[in-house]
Parts: structure tokens; sequence; C-alpha cells
């Protein structure tokens, strides 16, 4: 598919509906977010008697003020009792000796004495170290969420319309930048991420925000290359803000890293063509290319080996959980059974609102961490389905988009076979490759599109309320997954009094509701 050129009368009514469109997600992000922030556990300290740790809520306004004090380690008293232990990442151990006098931190690493945050410290320098900077106290994690989620919705914007733009020559521009924006903002998870308010969240919506931007650089810089010497200079200002934000996940979250390898569809005319990337006499452009990785790579190398002795080791092994993280090693027959589970495992349905439980998996002959969830991508958000349209309008988009689109689903297939072995199956990590899926799916969108705009408006149309079911159902079935009853932070066990509303609407209208 060639370059699309813009059309200027197109240009204000795909802003504008984009703009709409934007800020529905981000008020409906607001708006759920105010119903899971009265938790107290979202806030400080809280001994859980489970487990007999300690919960750091507030673990990156800890970094943050660790950083504010020229110290990569957090300031948490460490028990002597833990010091004693042989091994302290095994996790009946430290059962036995936590306790509220005795406090053990969880989900902290903890390396030679002290402990340690494993989360990327990017957000703790954007967000937390400004905030605590300007008023003194630390900022909230449920209000980190929400502007993070705000930007993740921001920077689906971005590629949504870069999508579009460059490469849907003519048709309905506008309607498919909308409904992409709508499949990006799902298939991140934003959702389940958001009524999760917890540090957890923080550096998944950073990734997003970050990947979509930097893919949608990229994007435009290809376009910018196609347009000749007199676009050159912004070719290479996006060429190198986009490696910019691509690089920044390595400070995030890791694994959104290896979006990297997404360049090389995106630019393979520049790359194999042109050859004005990577080749004799482009020097500048490839040092736009690189550059950012080389700087950003340097400084978190430097960052792991004051932490921890190594340049690639993060810490996520040194994390006191529920299992020990240093000695596990997952048969393979589990991970495929995860990887399965992760994509379509069938959903636990009941005739009463709001027809979703979560449930936990187990899996035979070995210790598989597992929280519960709902059901596998593909049953909660099944626009994703739409790829499946992908082959039959190959020929039309073109071999670079078939090859982002392919690439980019291997990608989301290492990414979950990743975190199986890594952390086992969790909701939240549809964060990690959600994006990576559903990008084929509006590489479809956009083919389809292409096809049947030469075919009149009744073939348009008909694609587009096709669409619209699959995005309308997606929506409908995240919001339901995020009531399921069972699954952790539930609105039942947040907010009880909110839930109750809701519930006594629901019963008005004749729904029967699960008790």
């Amino acid at each position: 598919m060639k370059h699309a050129r813009l059309n200027n009368s197109h240009g204000s009514r795909d802003i504008a509906a984009l703009g709409l469109a934007a800020v529905f997600l981000v008020c409906g992000c607001w708006a759920t977010l105010s119903l899971w922030i009265g938790c107290g556990e979202l806030y400080g300290m809280h001994f859980m008697e489970w487990c007999h740790h300690y919960a750091v809520a507030d673990q990156y306004g800890y970094l943050a003020d660790a950083f504010l004090h020229g110290r990569t380690w957090l300031a948490l008293d460490v028990s002597p009792d833990l010091l004693s232990l042989d091994n302290p990442y095994k996790t009946s151990l430290r059962y036995e000796i936590g306790s509220e006098s005795v406090p053990i931190y969880w989900d902290v690493a903890f390396f030679d004495g002290k402990y340690y945050s494993y989360f990327g410290a990017l957000p703790a320098l954007l967000l937390y170290a400004p905030y605590q900077l300007l008023t003194g106290a630390m900022l909230g994690t449920p209000a980190a969420v929400g502007v993070l989620c705000t930007l993740f919705i921001v920077g689906a914007v971005f590629l949504s319309w870069a999508l579009v733009a460059t490469y849907l020559p003519e048709g309905p521009r506008t309607g498919a930048m909308v409904l992409c924006l709508f499949a990006i903002v799902l298939g991140g998870n934003a959702m389940y991420l958001v009524t999760v308010p917890r540090f957890y969240s923080v550096p998944y919506l950073c990734s997003l925000a970050l990947t979509c931007t930097g893919l949608a650089f990229w994007i435009r810089s290809s376009w910018n290359y196609s347009c000749g010497v007199a676009h050159l200079p912004r070719a290479r200002l996006f060429l190198a803000l986009g490696s910019l934000f691509i690089a920044l996940n390595i400070a995030s979250r890791p694994l959104f890293f290896f979006s990297v390898i997404l360049a090389f569809p995106i630019f393979s005319k520049q790359i194999f063509g042109d050859r004005v990337i990577f080749a004799r006499g482009c020097l500048a452009d490839t040092l736009c290319a690189l550059v950012p990785f080389f700087v950003v790579g340097f400084a978190q190398m430097a960052y792991n080996f004051v932490r921890f002795g190594g340049f690639f080791d993060f810490g996520s092994a040194y994390n006191l959980t529920g299992f020990d993280m240093v000695l596990y090693h997952q048969k393979w027959s589990n991970t495929l059974a995860i990887f399965q589970d992760y994509l379509c495992a069938r959903p636990d349905l009941i005739p009463e609102f709001p027809f979703f439980l979560a449930v936990i998996d187990e899996y035979p002959n070995q210790f598989v961490p597992c929280e519960p969830y709902v059901a596998g991508f593909v049953f909660i958000v099944p626009v994703v389905l739409l790829a499946l349209c992908l082959p039959f309008v190959a020929k039309r988009v073109g071999k670079s988009l078939v090859a982002l689109s392919v690439l980019s689903l291997l990608l989301a297939f290492v990414l979950i076979v990743l975190d199986a072995r890594t952390a086992g199956l969790s909701q939240r990590y549809f964060g990690d490759f959600g994006i990576f899926l559903i990008i084929p799916a509006c590489m479809a969108i956009v083919g389809v599109y292409a096809c049947l705009s030469k075919r009149g408006t009744a073939a348009v149309r008909v694609w587009t309320v096709v669409v619209l079911l699959f995005v309308a159902l997606s929506l409908t079935i995240s919001v339901l997954a995020i009531l399921a009853p069972g699954r952790y932070d539930s609105l039942a066990g947040v907010n009880p009094n909110a839930y109750e509303t809701l519930t006594a609407s629901v019963r008005a209208l004749g729904i029967p509701v699960h008790q």
C-alpha cells in the first residue's frame, strides 16, 4: 500500500473526531478510577495477614524519595530476622518470621541487605519526584495511574491517526481512526489497569504511552522520508523521537523495549530499498535511529550495576513474593498451557449480572503463580479477531504492512511466553502483549477500508457497522469483566456502596444480580 498524501479537507474533521473520542475515553478513565480510589490499601503501608508481609502501596513514592536523596535503595527498615535467613527468597521462611512487629515487605527486591524497587524508574522520575519536590509529599499512586492512563490515551490517539492517515489513501479515515483508537485502548488492557490502581499498573501504562507514541513517530517519519528531500529534517526528527520513546521503555516496563523490532517493517523501504538508514553516506539518519537507544541503554545499565552489580540485572529475580524467583523453573508443558489460557481461556459465565466470574487456574505437577482472571484475551477483546481478515487484503495493503502485522503478532506470542515463564498468569500481564495483538487488527481494519473504498459507500458502511459491533462488544465485555466477583480489587470489595448502587439499578431493570 502506498503512503497516503494528507488531504487537508479531512484534517480538521479527523482531529475533531479523535478529540471527542479521546475526551470520552479520558472521562471514562477518571470516572472509573474514582470508584476505586477510596480503598485505604492504595496508600501508605498495611500488614497482610495472609502472607505475613507489609504491602508498600507507595513504592514509587519511596523510589522517588530515594532519588531525591541520592540513593537507589528504598528507605525501608530491614529486619535482623530477615538478614539471618539462609534463603530470604523462600516464602515459607519469611512467613514464619514475618509479623506486624517484624516487618518484611512484599513485592520489593531484597539484595545485599537493602530493599530496592525492581520496577522501572522512569515513572518515579517523570511524576513522583517532581510532585514531591513541589509539594513535599508523596504522589498518590491512583493519581499517577490516572495521569498515565490519560497519556496512554493521547499516545493511542497519535498512533491511530498515524496508522490511518499514513496507510489509508482514501475512504472513511475519520471513522477508521476512531475505531482503531478504541481498539488500541481496549487492547492495551487500560480498563483493567485503571481498576487495579496500585503501583503494578504504573509501569504498564507508562510503557503503553511510550510505545504508542514511539510507533506513531516512526510511522510518520517513514511517511516523511517518502515525501522527498524537503521533508528530510522532519523525517529525521520523528525518527529520533520515535527511537527515544521506544528506548525509554527499558526504564519503565522493559518487555516493551522489544517493540524495537517493529522498526524494520515500518522503515523497510528506507532500510532495504532506498538505503537511507544504516547505510554509507547516511550517518545523520543512522545516528537519529541509534543514539537514543545508546543513551537510555547506558543510563539503565549504570543504574542496574549500581544496584545489583550487573549491567543487565534488573533485580526482578530478587523479588520477595509468593515463590522463589531465583530458583523457579517452569515446565514447558505448563508454559504452553498458560500460553493457551492467556489467549483463549473460556470465561466462567453465569446467568446473573455481571455474567462473569473470575477463576484461578491450577496446573499439573508444579506450582504456577496464578491470579484470578476472567477469560483469555480473545474473549475479553474480541475486536482482535478482525486480524483474521488481513490475509484477504494482504495484496492490497502491501508487503511492509503485512510484515508489520506478522511481526507484531509474533512479538505478542514471545511476550506471552516470557510472562508465563517468569511470572505465571495474571490479567494485568495482558498489558504486555495486548497492543501487539491489536496492531494486526488495526491493519486489517485499514486494509479492508482501502479495498472497499472503491466499491461505493454501501460496502464501506457495512464494514463500519461490523467493526463498530466488535468494538462495542469488546467495550461491553471489558466493563463487565472488571465487575466480575472474585477478581483482585473487585468493586464489591473496594467500594461496596458504589457496587450496591450499581446493582440496585440493574435489579430495577429486572436483571438478576449474582450474590
